[in-house]
C-alpha cells in the first residue's frame, strides 16, 4: 500500500511539475482541468491493472533468468592447466592451488565462489605426464586431484582439468 502511495504521489508531482495537468483534488474523485473525472476507484483500478502488467513481465523476466541459470550448467565453472609444482599455467582465472603434497600427490584447488562436492559437481581432468593418471575428491568445498603413475604409486606432474556444476 505504501509503495502505492509513494507511486501515485510521485506521478501527480511529476504531472504537475511538468503542467501537463491542472488538477482539482478532493477525498474520492480527481478532477482533470480538461474536464475529465477520475474516481479513487478508477484509479485503483488503473493502478492495480499497470501492476499486474508489471507483475507478469517481471514474472516472465524471472523465468527467463532461471532458465538461463539452469544452462549455467552447460558451462565450466573452472578450467585450467596445473604444472607439477601446483602453479596455475593457464586457465579460467577464478581458481588457486592452495596445496600441493607432492608425498600423496594431491592437489587442493580452491574455486572462486564455489563450494565443491565431487559426487554431484562434474569434473575431469587428464594428467600430462607419461602413464601418468588422476582421481577426483573433496573436501571443505575444495576440488582434491590426485595423480598417480602408471604402477598405482602416488605422484606429482602437471595436469588439465575442468569443473561443471550439476543442474
Amino acid at each position: 500500500m505504501k509503495l502505492r502511495k509513494t507511486l501515485f504521489a510521485t506521478a501527480l508531482m511529476s504531472a504537475l511539475a511538468l503542467g501537463v495537468w491542472g488538477l482539482a483534488v478532493s477525498f474520492t474523485t480527481f478532477n482533470f482541468s480538461d474536464g475529465d473525472t477520475l474516481s479513487a476507484a478508477g484509479l485503483n483500478s488503473a493502478l492495480n491493472d499497470n501492476f499486474s502488467a508489471a507483475e507478469t513481465a517481471i514474472n516472465a523476466l524471472e523465468a527467463k533468468v532461471a532458465e538461463l541459470e539452469g544452462m549455467r550448467a552447460t558451462l565450466p565453472i573452472a578450467y585450467g592447466w596445473v604444472s607439477g609444482d601446483g602453479s596455475n599455467i593457464s586457465g579460467s582465472g577464478n581458481f588457486e592451488v592452495v596445496n600441493h603434497n607432492p608425498a600423496t600427490g594431491r592437489y587442493d584447488i580452491s574455486i572462486d565462489d564455489e563450494s565443491i562436492y565431487y559426487q554431484s559437481d562434474y569434473t575431469m581432468v587428464t594428467a600430462t605426464g607419461d602413464g601418468n593418471y588422476a582421481t577426483v575428491a573433496s573436501v571443505s568445498g575444495n576440488l582434491l586431484v590426485y595423480l598417480y603413475d602408471a604402477d598405482g604409486n602416488p605422484t606429482s606432474g602437471g595436469f588439465n582439468f575442468v569443473t561443471f556444476k550439476r543442474p
